[in-house]
């Protein structure tokens, strides 16, 4: 019994509403029935019937404007904040955190090995080069002259030694040549002297023998002296040849150590050198774009990529993909035209550094003006050759850069006004974007090109006037 009380008096409140409430629907049943206009009187004069209702109505209404009023703009408010977070802030705030992420795991483990490899080379290294120095003094200050002073022993003996040598050999040429004939002559003459003598045969039968024996003793005499005379300045050259001999091979083998060393420490002093320059540029490279760069760049938000003509790309991939990156407000028909701001012309929105298009797809990449507008070390690694890998095997690569020997060229000629020229060398400035990084000659161009792997680079145009500008055009092959 207790149970079913409950489940009484609710029946009991059930029939006591719905009997307040049976006048209620009989109104509204009616009220369907009638025009508009009249329903619209016919519900003012059954609220008026009703005070309760009819300040409940009023209160609903008043509830109602409350909130169309404050409640309402707030809400939109909150969901237009909603919005600007999920479309603005949150891609922001992961891309910050996406950043972090890769700091950490790639660009940090980087600048470690980069501060290792910098402890390495003051630890070992730069030791070796000191040692180098020291070496390389050594040799400056006691072997090399030692060198010198064999170098001077060498001279004295070839402009003192050598021409007194010469002289002997030269007079014992003048002694065989002239000396040696005129005694023979004089011993013709005083032979024939003897024969002509026909005064007293006994006296020249007997003068005779004693003649020839003083001349064949004379003669004895002479050829022995002679002989002497020739093994003594034999052996005099000959010594003297050994000794010349010995001392340019003693010099030429010590000149031959020397410059070996000298080649040695050269080589090495300029290996160590540009090992030192190789980890200088590696480094400021890490500073400037790697685990430390400028909070502008960490600040700067990557542009979104959107394909504004999707079927023109289309087209392109089943024939040939050419893209005119940075094409500005200058599109160029037959080709994709690229650039970070949607202008009228743009087929692509992207950054120049990230495109939509897969490595080894594109047919041709022709930019005018643009790569002055980025930092050398970012072209030489980065930029090209992530151009190189876009491009197909016998892809073309085409550039427009300013000539800045053709500049400075017209310039000393008085030919090319200064504010002219500083516009071009840095940029009009007018917007974030507009400014310029970097110079280039046909010649810089070339080697940049090779660095990256192009082959077949060759310079189409130097010096052609565009406005304010000398430019140079460049084209090369993968």
């Amino acid at each position: 019994m207790k149970q079913q009380a409950p489940r009484t008096d609710n029946r009991e409140k059930a029939k006591a509403r719905s009997g307040k409430l049976r006048p209620l629907k009989k109104f509204t049943k009616n009220l369907k029935r009638l025009p508009i206009i009249e329903q619209f009187f016919a519900l003012s004069s059954f609220i008026k019937q009703f005070p309760a209702l009819r300040a409940a109505c009023l209160r609903l209404i008043h509830r109602q404007h409350i909130f169309e009023t404050e409640q309402l703009p707030m809400l939109l408010s909150l969901n237009h904040r909603q919005h600007i977070f999920e479309t603005e802030q949150l891609p922001m705030l992961l891309s910050l955190n996406h950043r972090q992420h890769i700091f950490e795991t790639e660009q940090l483990p980087m600048l470690l090995s980069l501060i290792h490899r910098q402890h390495i080379f003051e630890t070992e290294q730069l030791p070796m080069l000191l040692s180098l120095n020291h070496r390389q003094h050594i040799f400056e200050t006691e072997q090399l002259p030692m060198l010198l002073s064999l170098n001077h022993r060498q001279h004295i003996f070839e402009t003192e030694q050598l021409p007194m040598l010469l002289s002997l050999i030269q007079k014992q040429h003048i002694f065989e040549t002239e000396i040696v004939p005129k005694l023979l002559k004089a011993l013709s003459d005083l032979n024939h002297r003897q024969l002509s003598t026909e005064r007293d045969q006994d006296n020249l039968l007997k003068s005779v023998p004693i003649a020839l024996r003083t001349i064949t003793r004379n003669s004895h005499d002479v050829s022995a002296h002679l002989e002497s005379l020739s093994s003594s300045m034999d052996q005099r050259v000959s010594e003297t040849r050994g000794e010349l001999e010995s001392l340019s091979t003693t010099l030429y083998g010590k000149a031959n150590d020397l410059q070996d060393k000298l080649e040695d420490l050269t080589s090495s002093v300029s290996y160590l050198l540009g090992r030192v320059e190789f980890v200088r540029r590696e480094t400021m490279f890490e500073m400037r774009y790697g685990a430390k760069a400028p909070q502008d760049q960490l600040n700067q938000v990557k542009t979104d990529i959107s394909i504004v003509h999707p079927e023109k790309i289309a087209a392109a991939r089943a024939g040939e993909l050419r893209l005119n990156l940075g094409c500005g407000n200058i599109s160029l028909e037959g080709y994709l035209n690229v650039d970070r701001r949607s202008l009228p012309g743009v087929d692509i929105v992207a950054d120049v550094d990230e495109l939509p298009f897969g490595a080894g797809e594109v047919d041709e990449i022709f930019s005018a003006h643009l790569l002055e507008h980025f930092p050398l070390e970012q072209l030489r690694r980065q930029l090209l050759p992530y151009y190189y890998s876009l491009l197909k095997e016998g892809g073309i690569f085409r550039a427009v850069v300013p000539d800045a020997e053709a500049m400075i060229q017209n310039y000393v000629k008085g030919e090319y006004p200064y504010d002219d020229m500083r516009e071009v060398m840095y940029g009009a400035q007018d917007y974030d974007g507009d400014f310029h990084f970097n110079m280039f000659t046909p010649e810089s161009m070339k080697n940049l090109l090779q660095q990256a792997g192009f082959t077949a680079v060759h310079v189409n145009a130097t010096g052609r006037p565009n406005g304010k500008c000398f430019e140079l055009e460049v084209c090369a092959k993968k």
